[in-house]
């Protein structure tokens, strides 16, 4: 009997709080004299897991911004509170995430997800719940047009796909290995769709695949060797993984490949590994920001809250372009998310980024991939 009773308990409190976390959302406080409104916000990014070290410095930099945004906010009588959920870079988890979010929290409004495969996970419910999710950082070319309550500020990867198709279509015989995820198995398709369109000469003589978070590469880089190809698209997840594939490779001697990959490979560590096996690598990623506001902000983040590593300049501006637009409009307008709809959908904005203007698209308008290249252990601008 007494531990039906505590189970009963229990399944009260949780009730309880539930209601609790659901009535947070409207909810007000006074300060001093005055009546402020709080405004939830939820995140969804990877905070666990090989791609966790993007999702902290996400966190680190919406952290520092809203409290800053809080400072001026409060004169408007409002106040932003972000709420974190993990994403963990995976489609189901943030399907979870963003049910949470939206039933127990009441949110109206998501700032990601981080990874591709999470905004997948959630994109097409956004519509139902009339929820508004703006982007900083998924890429995938599937999630244009998926919903016309999504808006993505990052790069879209299908003009990723097509620079580094363009540069394989350079040579006869080409190879490629790729994560079984949304973000690669959508930048695969369009690199092979670009070389079956503009490439009639160039033969695909190897197209590996491994599993998604996958540890040991060897047998497809065999083969991958074995096929004499003349340059390798790598076309990993970001993280452990991509560090984990150059190391497999740079264990192979005296193999002579050019080799091609996206921003998962953009890192030192990686340049790193054996200049003699990574030298002249070239990679494709979002251009670096170029702004002496963005770097100062940056310095001020880095030395609050810890460095910024792995998102780089892109992805850092975009995440505060995301941060300071979402903001700015439910701070005008109110947080009604037909009207910041409307707003994003037809309005031009200035950000870090530059101008920024969706015109009616998922992804914002006129960003283009940047190259880069490894030389002497160091990335390089191309």
């Amino acid at each position: 009997m007494k531990k039906l009773l505590v189970i009963v308990l229990m399944f009260v409190i949780l009730v309880l709080s539930a209601c609790t976390d659901t009535a947070v959302s409207n909810s007000s406080e006074i300060i001093g004299t005055k009546e402020i409104q709080t405004v939830n916000i939820g995140v969804i990014a990877p905070m666990t897991g090989d791609a966790a070290a993007y999702g902290e410095e996400a966190q680190k930099i919406i952290d520092y911004s809203i409290a800053e945004i809080n400072k001026i906010a409060e004169k408007s009588d409002y106040k932003f509170n972000i709420i974190y959920e993990d994403g963990r870079c995976d489609g189901a988890s943030a399907s979870t995430a963003f049910q949470k979010l939206t039933d127990i929290n009441g949110v109206k409004f998501i700032i990601g997800g981080l990874c591709s495969s999470e905004s997948l996970g959630f994109v097409s419910l956004l519509e139902a719940k009339n929820i508004i999710a703006i982007n900083g950082w998924s890429s995938s070319p599937e999630l244009e047009n998926k919903s016309s309550n999504y808006f993505d500020l990052s790069f879209n990867d299908n003009n990723v796909g097509i620079e580094i198709a363009d540069e394989l279509g350079k040579y006869d015989r080409v190879s490629l290995i790729s994560e079984q995820n949304d973000y690669n198995k959508a930048m695969r398709e369009v690199v092979l769709n670009r070389l079956s369109e503009k490439y009639p000469n160039t033969k695909v003589v190897s197209d590996e695949e491994f599993i998604k978070g996958g540890t040991d590469f060897r047998n497809q880089i065999q083969k991958i060797k074995a096929s004499n190809s003349e340059i390798m698209f790598l076309n990993p997840n970001a993280g452990v993984t991509a560090v984990s594939l150059a190391k497999q490779i740079a264990e192979i001697q005296n193999w002579n490949i050019k080799k091609i990959g996206t921003f998962t490979f953009n890192n030192d560590e990686i340049a790193s590994l054996d200049t003699n096996v990574f030298e002249e690598t070239i990679i494709v990623d979002a251009a670096n920001i170029q702004d002496p506001k963005l770097s100062s902000f940056v310095d001020k983040i880095s030395a609050e809250k810890g460095s910024l590593d792995s998102l780089g300049t892109y992805y850092t501006a975009s995440t505060l372009d995301s941060v300071n637009i979402l903001t700015d409009l439910i701070l005008e307008l109110g947080d009604s998310p037909d009207d910041v709809k409307k707003a994003l959908s037809e309005r031009t904005f200035t950000g870090y980024l530059g101008l920024i203007k969706f015109d009616k698209n998922s992804f914002v308008e006129g960003i283009k991939g940047a190259r880069f290249i490894f030389r002497n252990g160091k990335v390089e601008n191309l």
